[in-house]
């Protein structure tokens, strides 16, 4: 009896390692358990939540070096292969739309090691290069309230110095930079506030952790002012006057009315409306 007990002791340890399955907990805390497919795959996850709470991961098979991906609708698991050969260090984020969109890295043995960015669009998923060459891991998405993606990673082509990268996705093309030169690049994370700045933590090869934050500047707009006697405040006695500003692609909290000036002189009054 001792032997079959253990015998089933050691069957049972076995199987957790065989079966990979993904667990969720519904509002009623009933479990629902989904078992996906065998062993060697569940690595290099990542979770977002869409507007529904539903939760959708990317993750790492590595018997067949393949991305997947997984989405829970409230009943059941659906799974898909996003990338059929490369598809280590995943980071997933879901946008306003409730689209899935992962940065990885691409790599196959002697042939590529790039970054990657996947984006599942009416149930279609296209995947495109970001960058090249020994570039990718530790890489972690966001995405701006336009829907566009930002991405951190290593850049570790020169094993003696690794540099912080980041890019950006704006309409069909990749704005690369380089962020920290100074042998750092490890574990990043991104986030992306609510002026569509990216913010960056990260480690050094020293194990020291880093923050790295890009602001964008404001734009400056040209404005025409036309001065219409209509307008003019008699009660002011020439003191001052009412004036209409106009200026496209611009909302009215975007202008700094401290920046405003009429003849380099007088300053407008400001009502917030």
């Amino acid at each position: 009896m001792s032997r079959l007990n253990g015998l089933t002791a050691i069957v049972a340890v076995v199987s957790l390692f065989v079966v990979f399955s993904l667990v969720w907990e519904d509002r009623d805390n009933a479990l629902h358990i989904d078992t996906t497919t065998n062993m060697s795959v569940g690595g290099d996850t990542s979770i977002a939540l869409d507007s529904k709470d539903n939760p959708h991961i990317s993750y790492f098979h590595s018997n067949n070096n393949s991305l997947k991906y997984a989405k829970w609708n409230g009943s059941e698991w659906s799974l898909e292969v996003v990338n059929i050969d490369g598809g280590a260090y995943t980071s997933i984020a879901v946008d306003s739309h409730d689209d899935p969109h992962i940065s990885f890295y691409n790599y196959s043995i002697g042939i590529r090691s790039d970054l990657a960015y996947a984006k599942r669009t009416e149930g279609v998923w296209e995947v495109e290069t970001v960058d090249f060459s020994r570039v990718g891991p530790w890489n972690s998405i966001g995405i701006d309230s336009y829907n566009n993606p930002h991405i951190s990673y290593l850049n570790g082509s020169d094993p003696d110095n690794y540099v912080l990268k980041y890019a950006k996705k704006v309409g069909d093309s990749w704005n690369v930079e380089a962020v920290d030169l100074d042998n750092a690049g490890m574990y990043t994370s991104i986030a992306v506030d609510k002026n569509d700045d990216p913010h960056i933590s990260y480690a050094d090869r020293n194990g020291d952790l880093r923050y790295a934050t890009k602001t964008t500047p404001a734009m400056e707009r040209p404005l025409s002012l036309n001065i219409d006697p209509d307008t003019l405040n008699l009660n002011s006695r020439g003191r001052w006057i009412t004036a209409y500003i106009t200026t496209e692609n611009a909302m009215a909290e975007d202008i700094n009315p401290s920046s405003l000036m009429l003849i380099d002189v007088l300053r407008p009054e400001w009502w917030n409306i």
